[in-house]
């Protein structure tokens, strides 16, 4: 009889050390590589957002943000702890990516089991959607985060723990105030919890109400969001290519390599999980945990691609990143059937292949991120008091070039000044390695009187040409931009 609680405490123990295991390697994945890569516009925005005072924040994030305000807010906050360098800004959201994968963890062995749990620790840890968003210095780390923490709680609540309710309805407050798709996880909750009988009906009704008020209040800045139109950008891709690409994104990012065979094999490896999950999984409670996980994460999915499909169109994969938690869970629940060789494979098979994304994009800049910090230092200072610097392209490259040259850099649209020198700056389009060779012609090719080229410098990630005129000349800014016309380039003026 002695051999029973002997066994269990090995298989406890041998649990709490592949939990262990999984968390450091969730460090090394996130932690090592955050300076590796220069700041890109959004994260620029978030750096000029805590800048402010608390007042200029928020007022700044209902005119320059498309999301809640309390990632900003804790950014601001944790300024003051790690810096606003590349490493300090990205360091909280790399931590609270790592607590993402901890908290996962314990909500699948609430919901599922604790072999579940570990292979849903794995899975979080090397999933490169994750890892690359706990390098970007945006809400979307502290989104699943909070997502994990409110499904921990709404298992707990199912599982007989009327206090968990209400720790639900924080986590689901402070969901919604980092993410507005934070609601399409919250909502099917919510409507479970209201029917399960294990919950009692008044404190799910005193949580719906909280959760509800918060929505209330944050309806007006959601409002005012929108009329900027800060994510009108998403409708420009055509919604079934979104909906079709969504379980690849989740699962293997936006720009691994070869993407489209990555993403077919890790879609079938998912495919795989859920199967057996479905097939395989027969204890009634763990069976029940797998079916709400399945519900809850494709819901969160559905709803918005229901309503982008009648207007209201805002589907992305990257706002639907809270997903990836439950639906994690569910597969996890799959491969960590026992005695299941074929599930095991698969589960190495798609962590392999996690592995190999997260290896293969670690450094590359190419993938999302444009190298400015090292365009900015090909351009170098060489003491003018006045100088033009284009930047093409100009949307991505404007707000990072304004950073790395300094605060003396600011952007022109109409402006008529007398410089002596003009740079001009070209980095890939965004999936590419290098400029396209035309586009780098074109800039290099451009006659402006009395300037000549005098520098021609290239790297494997930007181009920089130096004009320089004997005297400063009375120049258009406005006049090189639209000669430049076709590559959309930013004219910033540097004191």
């Amino acid at each position: 009889m002695s051999s029973v609680p002997a066994t269990r405490s090995r298989v406890a123990a041998r649990g709490r050390l592949l939990v262990g295991g999984t968390l450091v390697l969730a460090v090394l994945l996130r932690f090592p590589m955050l300076g590796a890569k220069s700041f890109w516009g959004d994260e620029v925005s978030t750096l000029f957002l805590i800048r402010r005072g608390f007042d200029g924040l928020l007022a700044g994030v209902a005119r320059l943000e498309s999301t809640p305000p309390l990632y900003y807010t804790l950014a601001k906050l944790w300024d003051a702890v790690a810096g606003n360098g590349e490493v300090g800004l990205r360091s909280l959201p790399a931590a609270l990516g790592v607590g993402a994968v901890a908290v996962s963890y314990l909500a699948a062995r609430e919901l599922v089991s604790p072999r579940a749990a570990v292979m849903t620790a794995a899975l979080m840890a090397v999933n490169p959607m994750l890892i690359w968003y706990s390098g970007d210095a945006r809400s979307y780390s502290l989104a699943v985060l909070l997502a994990a923490v409110g499904l921990l709680f709404f298992a707990r609540a199912l599982n007989g723990r009327p206090r968990a309710v209400g720790w639900w309805a924080l986590a689901s407050s402070l969901a919604l105030a980092t993410h507005y798709f934070s609601a399409f996880l919250i909502a099917p909750e919510a409507c479970v919890l209201l029917c399960r009988s294990q919950v009692p009906r008044r404190a799910a009704l005193l949580a719906m109400g909280t959760v509800g008020a918060t929505a209330a209040a944050l309806l007006p800045l959601a409002l005012e969001q929108r009329a900027f139109g800060h994510a009108d950008w998403i409708a420009r891709t055509p919604l079934p290519l979104r909906i079709l690409r969504a379980p690849a994104d989740l699962l293997v990012g936006f720009d691994a390599p070869q993407v489209a065979a990555v993403g077919a094999v890790a879609v079938a490896l998912a495919a795989a999980g859920g199967w057996l999950a479905w097939k395989r999984v027969w204890a009634p409670a763990e069976r029940r945990g797998v079916a709400l996980a399945a519900a809850v994460g494709a819901a969160a999915v559905a709803l918005p691609a229901a309503l982008a499909a009648v207007g209201v169109d805002y589907f992305d994969s990257r706002n639907v990143i809270e997903a990836i938690v439950p639906l994690t869970i569910a597969i996890a629940a799959g491969f960590a059937v026992p005695r299941s060789r074929g599930g095991a494979a698969a589960a190495c098979a798609l962590c392999a292949l996690s592995l190999f994304v997260v290896v293969a994009t670690m450094r590359e800049p190419k993938y999302h991120s444009e190298d400015w910090r090292a365009a900015a230092r090909a351009l170098g200072d060489d003491g003018r008091s006045v100088r033009v610097v284009v930047v093409t392209p100009g949307q991505a490259g404007r707000k990072p070039l304004m950073v790395y040259l300094g605060e003396s850099t600011r952007p022109v649209f109409q402006l008529r000044t007398r410089v002596a020198e003009i740079d001009l700056v070209i980095a890939p389009r965004q999936g590419a390695s290098t400029p396209r060779p035309r586009d780098v012609h074109r800039l290099e090719s451009l006659h402006l009187a009395g300037f000549h080229l005098a520098v021609s410098r290239s790297d494997t990630h930007y181009a920089v040409f130096r004009l320089r005129a004997r005297t400063p000349r009375s120049l258009s800014v406005r006049s090189i931009a639209l000669a430049l016309g076709g590559l959309r380039p930013a004219v910033l003026l540097e004191h």
